[in-house]
């Protein structure tokens, strides 16, 4: 049976696309691969660490990037402890999602705790759409929420 090579040659196209918008690549640029959490986070195995870039830090908060073990883009937004308290008092929290839902929207977190709160959204190469209220973009691949 003989099939019609643009339809073939469609759905090859099709499914090529469509892998290359689900799997963005992220380019870091003033970034530091290779991270590590503060020492005073102590175990932080509960938070994603695959290939952990430092983004930036604005004020008291530090914004991560990184993958988890099903290989979605994760952000993480971590609060360090407030000069006022005994060293107890910061929080980290952190958001994974699948690349095609990255490659549209970023991932986006929000942190509070010890009386402080915060939030990171790791945007997308190419994103463009408007930020929320109290976002501020601080670099190609972060805002903050202040």
């Amino acid at each position: 049976m003989q099939r019609p090579i643009g339809v073939i040659l469609a759905i090859g196209a099709t499914l090529a696309l469509a892998g290359c918008v689900a799997s963005p690549e992220l380019q870091l640029d003033g970034s530091v691969e290779d991270a590590e959490f503060p020492e005073w986070i102590g175990d932080s195995s509960e938070l994603p660490s695959i290939d952990l870039t430092l983004l930036g830090e604005e004020g008291e908060l530090t914004a991560y990037a990184s993958r988890d073990d099903d290989n979605d883009w994760c952000v993480i937004a971590v609060l360090s402890p407030s000069p006022e308290g005994n060293g107890d008092d910061w929080s980290a929290s952190a958001s994974c999602v699948p690349p095609a839902v990255f490659a549209t929207n970023g991932a986006i977190v929000s942190v509070g705790g010890g009386g402080h709160s915060g939030g990171a959204h790791l945007l997308p190469p190419g994103y463009n759409k408007p930020l929320g209220v109290g976002w501020v973009r601080v670099s190609a691949q972060l805002a903050v929420k202040r």
